[in-house]
């Protein structure tokens, strides 16, 4: 069996807003997120929004910052939690 000895690095990044327009939202989740950094192209975005959001804009606003390559995967929540933050609607 041949195993590669590849190290793959695993970065994470946590962003929210409370911003109500959606695409200003994304825009600053997406800054928060990354801290300015660039993403590989196997970036999984997990990206959980309030169902007042709308998802496109607030996709459209993070891709603005991270770019077309990154894959996103999330849902609408009525609550979000971080280390430093508690919203809920």
């Amino acid at each position: 069996m041949n195993v590669s000895s590849t190290l793959i690095e695993s970065v994470a990044g946590v962003g929210f807003s409370e911003d109500i327009n959606s695409f200003d939202a994304g825009v600053e989740i997406g800054k928060k997120a990354t801290s300015g950094k660039l993403l590989a192209d196997e970036t999984l975005f997990f990206l959980f929004a309030t169902p007042h959001h709308r998802v496109d804009r607030l996709i459209s606003g993070v891709r603005s910052i991270v770019g077309d390559k990154p894959k996103f995967l999330g849902s609408t929540t009525t609550g979000l939690v971080t280390q430093g933050f508690l919203s809920y609607s």
